[in-house]
């Protein structure tokens, strides 16, 4: 997956994107300034459709 998939032209995740820090969806905490370490855990979860 290239990060043009990931990210929108204005910079931010796509909304059927979802990458969770530690956890926790960096939307709701500082957006993609969110504080990660080397010892974070970074999820992402690429978009499903189906039916």
């Amino acid at each position: 997956m290239q990060c043009n998939q990931l990210i929108d032209d204005d910079g931010t995740v796509r909304r059927f994107v979802a990458i969770m820090v530690d956890g926790r969806d960096p939307r709701h905490i500082e957006g993609l300034q969110s504080r990660v370490t080397p010892e974070s855990e970074l999820d992402i979860f690429p978009p499903v459709a189906g039916g």
